[in-house]
């Protein structure tokens, strides 16, 4: 499996790839900060799952998730966030993100998603 992250913070982007570090079936990983490398990155490399922010500066994840689907529209996107607003999820998920994680659960919801797509690609 090829993932590709984006996050404004690095610190999470870390993170998440140390978290990736522990799945052995993960062949390649990429973390990005902002919006175009990115974009540039998925448009020119096989990426079999995309992990999002919702929030960051100049463009957010909701308008990234637009942008993917008019390229990719079988890319599996996991939506990592801060936010437990439902309203937000439910936009994440009508836009064409296939699960939503919140920090605050990541660990755990983030390992347990990728499983998820993993047995499916």
């Amino acid at each position: 499996m090829r993932v590709a992250i984006l996050d404004d913070h690095k610190m999470i982007t870390d993170m998440v790839m140390e978290v990736l570090e522990k799945v052995s079936e993960i062949k390649t990983k990429e973390a990005f900060t902002s919006h175009s490398p990115f974009i540039e990155f998925l448009k020119n490399n096989e990426v079999n799952l995309v992990i999002l922010d919702i929030f960051m500066p100049k463009i957010n994840g909701l308008q990234i998730i637009k942008e993917i689907r008019e390229f990719n529209k079988d890319l599996k996107i996991i939506v990592l966030s801060s936010s437990v607003s439902t309203k937000i999820m439910k936009d994440v998920i009508s836009l064409g993100a296939n699960a939503y994680v919140t920090k605050q659960d990541a660990m755990s919801d983030l390992i347990a998603a990728m499983q998820h797509f993993k047995e499916k690609t």
